[in-house]
Order: structure tokens, then sequence, then C-alpha cells
């Protein structure tokens, strides 16, 4: 199949590529438009342009996310379905207050970490300022350090928190694990998060649904083999330690040639030079912490108040319900917002121009 003529190579007029697509697409038969397409095409062949055309890679890459969302969704609700299944009506209400109770504590101890890396790791690397990108993921490593030590002694005293506020120690044996799962994890967010950075959507998508296919594949097992919750609330943790081993090679080959600082220099970071990044961090996550805690809040003030049973069908409800606005504009603002701190760190003016 042959390619575009106007599309191929680096000489190519933006209007002209505009129109290509849109003759090409949305197969329109007007003559001004359709001479300029000499070939058939396709579109998997215009989406490869995206390399030559910003707003190309920008539609790309939202495609891509938008299949590993789709992914998800579709792997939640199949994850859902098995576990109620497998635990019953009680068991699937007792691991939905496990959550809940899990959920709610490490809303509250997001510092924006996450989203601060993201964006100032993406605007830096526009500019191509290897000190600062380095400040930036130190900041990361500072308040996950921190983080992990809390989420450590929280699984420590896991059954003392579960005894004073479910009157039963049975929950925190089942939320230690997932206390130290998000300790774990932390190392794996920050892989994910530095690939979206480098725009290597494919790569972090790959990586983030593999992760969450093995999670239920090894929990589903676990349930079928008569390990109950345990069995569930143990896959995350060993699955995230196999992919800790995994993911920083992943991340040091698809790192070579893009900018992204070496360990030595990170290390080479003083804290004074990350504390803007730790400030704007925590203004960051305010509002996501807010929107958060709407749904695990909930949950949470059922687990206290409600039979278990009842927080695992309004937590099946609410995911349902959230599943359209997820499915839509999830991947668009998480693209976007790579792609707007990007371009702003190469400058207004391309930013401007690319209409990004």
């Amino acid at each position: 199949m042959k390619e575009l003529p106007i599309c191929s190579g680096n000489k190519y007029k933006p209007k002209q590529l505009r129109c290509c697509i849109a003759a090409t697409v949305g197969n329109i038969h007007r003559p001004n438009l359709y001479q300029r397409v000499k070939y058939h095409t396709s579109i998997w062949q215009i989406c490869g342009y995206g390399a030559i055309c910003p707003r190309l890679a920008f539609v790309r890459d939202v495609f891509t996310m938008q299949w590993g969302v789709g992914i998800y969704a579709v792997l939640a609700f199949l994850a859902t379905s098995a576990y109620a299944r497998l635990l019953g009506t009680d068991g699937f209400g007792a691991y939905a207050v496990v959550l809940a109770f899990v959920g709610t504590i490490t809303t509250l101890l997001q510092f924006g970490q996450g989203s601060a890396l993201l964006v100032f790791l993406a605007e830096e690397l526009g500019k191509g300022n290897r000190r600062a990108m380095a400040a930036v993921i130190r900041n990361y490593l500072h308040i996950s350090f921190l983080n992990g030590v809390v989420l450590v002694l929280l699984a420590f005293f896991s059954t003392n928190l579960s005894q004073m506020f479910y009157g039963s120690p049975q929950i925190g044996m089942y939320a230690r694990m997932l206390f130290l799962y998000n300790a774990v994890d932390t190392g794996n967010s920050m892989v994910l998060i530095v690939l979206q950075a480098m725009r290597k959507i494919r790569l972090k998508v790959l990586l983030e649904q593999s992760q969450n296919c093995l999670t239920v594949i090894v929990a589903v097992s676990a349930l079928l083999l008569g390990f109950g919750i345990m069995g569930v609330v143990s896959a995350p943790l060993l699955v995230s330690l196999c992919f800790l081993a995994v993911n920083p090679l992943v991340l040091r080959k698809a790192g070579k040639g893009t900018g992204i600082p070496s360990v030595s220099e990170i290390l080479d970071v003083r804290f004074a030079e990350t504390k803007t990044y730790l400030m704007q961090g925590i203004l960051i996550s305010v509002e996501k912490n807010l929107g958060n805690l709407f749904p695990q809040g909930l949950y949470f003030l059922l687990s206290l108040i409600a039979p278990r049973a009842l927080v695992g069908i309004v937590r099946i409800a609410v995911q349902v319900s959230h599943l359209g606005r997820t499915f839509l504009f999830g991947p668009i603002g998480d693209v976007s917002l790579t792609v707007l701190a990007r371009q702003r760190g190469q400058g207004l003016a391309l930013l401007t121009k690319n209409g990004l």
C-alpha cells in the first residue's frame, strides 16, 4: 500500500495534510479535497505520521490511552464479577470494607508527588533542563519514601486500627497486605509516570495493563485454590514486586537519548532544590484528593454504619456509574496534561503554533 505523497517525509504542508486526512478518514467526495488524495491509505498510516505532526501525535496517544482505559474497564468489571461470585455476598462485602478502609487512608496520604512528577518533568523535559528534571524526580522519591514509611507502620498497626473502627482485627489483617502493596507500588508508579512524560504512551499502557491483567489472574487463581480474601489482597503485592524488578530496566532502555537524568544526577540533587515542586505538588493534590474522597469517604462511612454486603453493592453501583466518564474523558485529560506541560517548556510560541 502506497503512502500519501504530501504526507511522506519531512517536507509537508500542514494545511494539505489536514485536507488529506479529512478526505481519507471522512470519505469526503468534494473535488477540491479529494483531488489531493492520489492513493488509498488507512487510519493506522495516518496515525503513524504523528512524528511529523504534533496534532496527529496527540490523537494517536489519546487513542492508545483509550485502549488502555477500555481494557482496564472491562478487566475491572470482570474481576469484580468474579470476586463477587467466588466470595459470595458477605465475603465480597468484607473485601469492599477492606478497600474502603485502605483507600480512604491512602488518599489522605497523597501529597501530589505523582501529579508534580508528571507536570514538571514534562515541562523540564521540553526545556532540556536535566538538573531540574533530577530535582523533580528526587522530590517524588522523597515524598514516596516518607509515604512508604507511614504505610509500613500502618500495616504493622492495621489490626489495632481495625479493632478500633470495626471491633474486630479481621479487616486489619487483610488491609495489611494492601498497605504494603501501596508502599511497594510507588516505584512502579514512578516508572509509568516518567514514560508518560516522555510520550512513551504505548509502552506505558503495555506495562500498566500487563500488571493489571496479571493481578486479576493471580487473584482469581487464589480464589479458586481456596485462599479467599487473603488471596485477593495478596495478589497485587506479589505482582507489584515482580514488576518492580522489571520496570526500572525497561525505563532505563526507553530513556536512552531522551534527556532523562541518570541515577547519579538524581542523587546529587539537594533537598533545597526540591522545595518548589513539593509545595506546588501539594496544591495540585488538594483538588484531586477532595474528588477522590467522594467515593472512598462514602464507602468508609457505610462500612462503619451499614452491613458489609451493602458496602459491596454500593461499590459496584458507583463503579458502573463512573465507567462512561472515565472512558471518555480520562485519556484526553492525561495526554493533554503531558503535552501542554512539555510544549510550555519548549515555548509559548510553539504551543500556540501547534494549537495544543
